[in-house]
């Protein structure tokens, strides 16, 4: 392959074999300290068992009361159920989503356990095998798109008659500017979307502009949430939107436009409907097995026609890169992919659009975290977004006015991007004081309590290998505490930490509120935010907590007010936290109303 490509082939090698590995060390804990890991749900009681059709059966699980179901195990998930005394010994199913304190798994065999459950999260190879196998294609393509990608040519000029779009009328010079130059790309285009600058607005145009112009994209991002949001969101613009993936990895607003809700609604769903009935009279043993596989065959077929029929009808495909690498190749013809949340996705993933478009759009900020790879020092870490941006000359404009963040706390990151953001005038002074909230939060926007001093040192877990910080927990919850008692809806409140044994400790001490790591709540906003920095130690080593993208991240994911609980003397010594505290209201843990005396 190109040497590129196969770097790529190689570091997908790499990662799939750090992760196994990963999960193998996690596999031989004891049950307790998989479940405090975020690798297993225990104990469980079966609430319900259903069948579904073709040898599937549904399990609704429950945790005891008051216990909730950590986010170790997500939608889509595969999984093992087994006894809890042999959690290991199960059969393979998926999970279909969680509650906090109720899952769904999808297995297809027998569950003959009596007693409590254990749910445990297995290793899935199969993505990395598609990626691996698009970097192959992608190395035979001819395509301009292709060739750029590789480094074999240079950007093609940008087609003037596309520049003026009537979809763009709407977004604000910045946007429109931006817009303009995407439609108008001969091979790629980049923009940059800072947090809150409606960057699903350009998208959304861009999309319209694409199908007015006799052209069916793909709109792609890394994760469902996003699909779900882009999804929803050409929907609202009156496009004709088909979702890809499992209906279990989709929100519930969005199944409407998956397979399973439109092929029974559409011309063929009666005669499925029928062939499902007769083949429930069908024995499933004995000597009527080729009578219910004929049957069998001509259901598949008649629902990938049905399926097919509907693809040709639609105006945008939706998808995850990992659907996408599965179902592309059946896929009707398409001419452009735009991608959203393009810097959290690896390189490979986005080469399984590469071989079904013509062209590519990749948004995104280089400015928040890259992509989730667990294994050191892998080039995975860089996405395509920020590799064109380094090695070729394709512009990539900002879009500069942003609608999520107050003023207060958008000069937080203004040296991060440049001083070119803006708050937009309706969210420039806004406070929590406007909804209502009273109290000693009521007019801040940007708060940091400072723990230097207190003696609160970080700890390392012995199980997962986090860290954790028992004072700054007890003070975060404080906080939170105090944020509700005042008039605040737990809906509004987020809480984030950078490690996952933070997390864990909060979550167990304020369920009512949604907390996560830096990563997990990218993409995410909140009315008030509390981020617990953890790191509090005499030689000032900060870890991963010194990536500046984590560090942007967590500071734009408030509207109204922003709160900081860490160990100034220990986080100082990285001159953005030392920018971040030189622009913040600073509070000590040795004042009321945080000094207890």
């Amino acid at each position: 392959m190109h040497p590129h490509l196969q770097g790529m082939a190689d570091a997908l090698i790499i990662e799939e074999r750090w992760q196994r590995e990963e999960h193998d060390r996690l596999l031989v804990l004891p049950l307790a300290e998989r479940v405090w890991a975020g690798m297993s749900w225990s104990p469980l009681r079966l609430l319900d068992l259903s069948h579904v059709g073709r040898g599937r059966i549904v399990l609704t699980l429950q945790s005891p009361s008051g216990v909730t179901l950590h986010d170790g195990i997500g939608a889509g998930d595969l999984v093992r159920v087994g006894p809890v005394g042999a959690p290991d010994k199960g059969p393979i199913g998926r999970c279909m989503g969680a509650d906090p304190g109720v899952c769904e798994v999808r297995i297809e065999e027998a569950l003959n356990i009596e007693g409590p459950i254990a749910v445990t999260r297995s290793v899935d190879n199969r993505t990395f095998e598609r990626y691996r196998r698009a970097l192959e294609h992608g190395d035979t393509l001819k395509s301009p798109l292709a060739q750029l990608l590789r480094g074999e040519r240079d950007p093609g000029e940008p087609s003037a008659h596309a520049l003026h779009h009537p979809c763009f009328n709407l977004l604000n010079p910045a946007q429109h500017r931006a817009a303009r130059i995407a439609v108008g790309t001969a091979e790629a285009a980049l923009v940059h979307g800072p947090p809150g600058t409606g960057k699903t607005e350009v998208i959304t145009s861009l999309l319209k502009a694409f199908v007015s112009s006799g052209y069916r994209p793909l709109a792609l991002a890394e994760s469902n949430a996003a699909v779900d949001h882009l999804t929803l969101r050409a929907h609202r613009t009156g496009l004709k939107v088909i979702r890809l993936g499992h209906p279990e990895r989709v929100d519930s607003q969005v199944r409407q436009f998956t397979f399973p809700v439109l092929v029974p609604q559409g011309s063929m769903g009666m005669v499925l409907a029928s062939l499902d009935r007769e083949l429930s009279r069908i024995p499933t043993g004995g000597d009527h097995w080729e009578e219910r596989r004929d049957l069998l065959d001509e259901r598949r077929r008649l629902e990938m026609d049905a399926r097919d029929a509907l693809l040709s009808e639609a105006e945008v495909i939706t998808s995850t890169f990992g659907t996408l690498a599965r179902q592309g190749p059946y896929l009707p013809k398409v001419e452009v992919a735009v991608v959203d949340e393009a810097t959290q996705a690896i390189e490979p993933a986005v080469w399984s659009a590469v071989a079904l478009v013509e062209r590519l759009v990749l948004v995104g900020d280089p400015k928040q975290l890259g992509p989730v790879v667990r294994s050191p020092n892998n080039p995975l870490a860089t996405s395509l977004l920020e590799r064109l941006l380094q090695s070729s000359d394709l512009p990539m404009p900002m879009l500069e006015v942003q609608h999520r963040m107050s003023q207060g706390i958008q000069k937080l990151v203004d040296s991060m991007y440049d001083s070119r953001l803006r708050a937009h005038e309706s969210v420039a002074t806004r406070t929590l004081s406007d909804l209502g909230v009273r109290g000693r939060f009521a007019e801040c926007s940007a708060v940091w309590i400072d723990s230097a001093g207190a003696g609160w040192e970080e700890e390392r877990d012995p199980v997962t290998h986090s860290l954790v910080n028992e004072g700054e927990a007890v003070l975060v919850e404080r906080v939170v505490r105090m944020l509700l008692e005042d008039g605040m809806d737990p809906d509004d409140i987020g809480v984030i930490a950078p490690y996952s044994a933070q997390v864990a400790r909060l979550i167990r001490a304020l369920p009512e509120v949604k907390v996560a790591t830096v990563n997990a709540f990218q993409g995410r906003e909140k009315e008030a935010i509390v981020c617990s920095w953890v790191r509090s130690n005499d030689t000032g080593e900060l870890g991963f907590v010194a990536d500046e993208r984590r560090l942007t991240v967590a500071l734009t994911r408030a509207r109204r007010l922003l709160v900081n609980v860490g160990d100034s003397a220990t986080l100082c010594g990285h001159p953005k936290f030392a920018a971040v505290l030189a622009n913040t209201e600073i509070e000590s843990v040795w004042e009321e109303p945080w000094f207890d005396g």
